[in-house]
């Protein structure tokens, strides 16, 4: 896409997270939107959303921007296309709904292959959930 400015968002990088702000005219008019990835261990103490995740969308939402998430949730919910729902895929659905949040990969599910060389197999790891909202 022509016209295309990011920048990165350096409040809401730290480990496992990151955030850009990408700006670009459609049809003549200026748009501007937050993608953003993010890790919900799955050894967190309190359920998800986290403050990494919720942070981004007050922020969206304060600056009235489009956001899209892709994320590894570490949380089951068959909304998502798990088998089964575990207490943190229903903490996690609550949010998602509460915030105005969409989930885009209904039954779809995005792959990528990891070399663990420890072990010497190649696993895979899921991009659990795409979620936008006009927030």
């Amino acid at each position: 896409m022509r016209n295309m400015n990011v920048w990165v968002l350096p409040g809401f990088f730290r480990r496992d997270l990151g955030a850009v702000l990408v700006k670009y005219v459609e049809d003549g008019a200026e748009r501007r939107l937050v993608v953003r990835s993010a890790y919900l261990p799955y050894d967190s103490v309190d359920p998800p959303p986290s403050r990494e995740l919720e942070e981004p969308v007050q922020y969206c939402e304060n600056e009235n921007l489009y956001l899209i998430v892709g994320f590894d949730s570490n949380a089951h919910h068959t909304a998502w296309g798990s088998t089964n729902c575990n207490d943190r895929g229903e903490a996690l659905l609550e949010f998602l709904n509460s915030s105005n949040l969409e989930i885009l990969n209904l039954y779809l599910m995005a792959f990528n292959l990891v070399f663990v060389p420890m072990v010497r197999c190649l696993y895979y790891t899921a991009l659990q959930i795409v979620a936008h909202g006009c927030l």
